[in-house]
């Protein structure tokens, strides 16, 4: 092999990405003791044949069904609470490794394996099973290999061989680093030498995914890269303190590289780094340890903040901690120039770009009352504002500088929906009916003075309106009284779209509701065919897929069949945020969705497969034995 000279090392730069005011929130769930966990210092990770995972703390060992966490200690039967390193082997039993040994989880219960000398005063620090399913432990720099039952000193080089690290290659091969050498792999029982250091120390490697003979390491602070010729260091450009320090690294299933770090984690991806702490969705903590599980979630044991889980970079959130001035987002839009505007609950207009939020100032004082119900970016490039108590303003470009003018005075009308018509006539929905701007002019639907709260435009001359009775119909600028939905008689329609012949409706606690203007049938799905409330305040139709904002978060369905407007429920990583209504907007590649706290932002992802579905495991099964039953059961099934 090939010794790697430091003449020949080289420094990769990665751009740090990271906006310390105006970040948005990621998409991290959290768990700790509130949830079940029996201590909030994660050590180790790793998941089973049925995709539980397995979490060592310092009070025991705990397996995750996705829901509950049942927990093992000393008083089940473990050698030992402290288990610095959990692993699976090729048959699926969990392994963990402590002060005392090492213990099993078996089919006849916990088994354990203890040291043969006295070593317990230090635990030991990683686990592993190999292509061969032997297990091997590190502990104090010296690698044990569990034969008949005990475990027995392995020696590679010499007899005092320190060993900082030790890993599996794609094909399961040991791999170990021994200070002052370089990176040793077991193959056929014989350990070659694979990759010569001298000059550099390796506190944890990885193999890469992608090309199996690159390892990635971490020496204090400092991340490298090197293979049997050549080694670059990847110079992590980053705004947090000079005393940050490296833990673990890991590369997930799409090839991004994680650092767990005495000051939150790192994910490097694109020749681009990112820092999540506490003012992002993570923790300002130390990350001991770092999982990928099989649906490439990534799971971050912290010291003392429990266990994070980083579904994907598929959706963030904004809020206050991002700064926003108000968490409570009542409206959406966005105009042909890259900027969307969030209308808040109490504090007026705000406006997004180039990842900064910026308080726009429509009214001369700043009222606490200013309202946004509704917003509209119309065709000709004005900004539409639709109040709760001040009217109806609009901001508009004069000399290239925005300008916002009262165009329907306080005093009457309460905002709650704003739309535009092919013919660029401007309506509104209100708490007295609705009203349309045609030509410079205000002007009201005749003996139409019912709440309204919702609009959508169908064909050139017509358009539905929802209010507190169901759903009525505008035609050519007059209220037709012969339209009727029986169904949704006396049911509150909140949310309406248009989507083809089909009209989308969203109610108050009655479900969402399918209309086919040509067959005039009318299908509804709720809480028992898959919604998450029937309360449905906001709908979108992007392409294929159905997004609709909840009582209980957002739920998103894929258009299987566009004749019939068959619907199939998606898997979709969100908080369970009461949304807003009508709080809605997409663009090419980002949908935002208004909640109680703060605006919801998911990346558009039609070409994507869907992520898989939590398994299932059967814990328990109950028998009603009143009656004869007939049954078979087969080694435990």
């Amino acid at each position: 092999m090939v010794a790697i000279s430091l003449k020949r090392l080289l420094s990769v730069c990665f751009v740090f990405v990271y906006f310390a005011s105006n970040a948005q929130k990621y998409n991290f769930q959290h768990y700790d003791i509130a949830e079940g966990l029996s201590q909030s210092q994660v050590l180790s990770i790793c998941q089973d044949n049925e995709k539980q995972l397995w979490i060592s703390t310092f009070k025991g060992i705990n397996c995750f069904n996705g829901t509950q966490f049942n927990s093992y200690s000393l008083k089940d039967g473990l050698s030992s609470n402290t288990n610095f390193g959990i692993t699976r082997d090729n048959k699926g039993t969990i392994w963990c490794a402590g002060t005392n040994g090492i213990s099993a989880f078996t089919a006849s219960g916990i088994v354990n394996y203890n040291f043969g000398t006295k070593t317990n005063l230090v635990a030991t620090t990683k686990i592993r099973c190999d292509r061969y399913n032997h297990i091997w432990v590190l502990l104090r720099k010296k690698l044990y290999r569990l034969e008949n039952g005990k475990l027995k000193n392995q020696y590679i080089l010499l007899v005092d061989d320190r060993i900082s690290d030790i890993e599996l290659d794609k094909d399961h091969n040991l791999t170990v680093f021994i200070n002052n050498s370089g990176f040793f792999k077991l193959v056929n029982n014989h350990w070659r030498l694979f990759i010569a250091l001298k000059d550099k120390f390796a506190f944890r490697f990885i193999f890469d995914r992608q090309h199996t003979d690159q390892i990635y390491f971490i020496s204090g602070a400092e991340l490298y890269r090197c293979d049997t010729g050549r080694l670059d260091s990847i110079n992590i450009r980053t705004t947090i303190s000079k005393d940050i320090v490296f833990y673990c690294v890991l590369q997930d299933n799409d090839g991004k590289l994680w650092i767990g770090t005495n000051k939150g984690a790192i994910l490097i991806k694109n020749d681009s780094a990112l820092l999540f702490n506490e003012r992002n969705g993570f923790t300002d903590d130390r990350v001991f340890s770092l999982f990928c599980d099989v649906d490439n979630r990534v799971w971050l044991g912290t010291d003392g903040a429990g266990l994070y889980c980083y579904s994907n970079a598929d959706f963030v959130t904004y809020d206050k901690s991002q700064g926003l001035t108000n968490d409570v987002i009542m409206a959406i839009a966005g105009d042909n120039k890259g900027h969307i505007y969030l209308g808040t609950s109490n504090n007026g207009l705000l406006s997004f770009s180039n990842n900064k939020i910026i308080q726009e100032k429509v009214l001369e004082s700043k009222d606490p009352e200013f309202r946004i119900n509704c917003l509209l970016a119309e065709k000709s490039g004005s900004l539409l504002i639709g109040t709760e108590v001040f009217g109806l303003w609009e901001k508009r470009l004069q000399n290239s500088r925005p300008v916002y003018s009262n165009i329907i005075k306080p005093g009457g009308f309460v905002f709650n929906y704003l739309a535009q018509d092919e013919q660029q006539v401007t309506w509104a929905a209100t708490n007295k009916g609705c009203i349309y701007l045609e030509n410079g002019q205000v002007k009201r639907v005749p003996s139409f003075n019912q709440y309204c709260s919702s609009i959508t435009c169908f064909g050139k001359d017509s358009l539905f309106v929802g209010g507190t009775d169901g759903v009525y119909l505008i035609k050519n600028k007059q209220f037709d009284p012969g339209f009727r939905l029986d169904a949704l008689h006396n049911k509150n329609v909140l949310s309406l779209k248009n989507w083809g012949r089909f009209v989308l409706i969203g109610t108050n606690d009655d479900g969402f509701f399918i209309w086919d203007s040509r067959t005039k049938k009318l299908r509804i799905l709720d809480e028992e065919t898959g919604l998450s409330s029937n309360t449905v305040y906001s709908i979108d139709v992007v392409k294929n897929e159905v997004w609709l904002g909840t009582e209980k978060g957002v739920n998103k369905f894929r258009i299987t069949d566009p004749e019939r407007f068959e619907l199939k429920k998606e898997y979709l990583a969100t908080p369970v945020s009461e949304t807003n209504q009508n709080a809605i907007f997409h663009t090419d590649s980002d949908i935002w969705v208004g909640t109680t706290h703060g605006a919801d932002v998911y990346r558009l992802t039609q070409d994507k497969p869907s992520p898989l579905v939590p398994g299932t495991v059967i814990q328990n099964i109950g028998l009603d034995v009143s009656n004869d039953v007939n049954y078979n059961y087969i080694n435990g099934y």
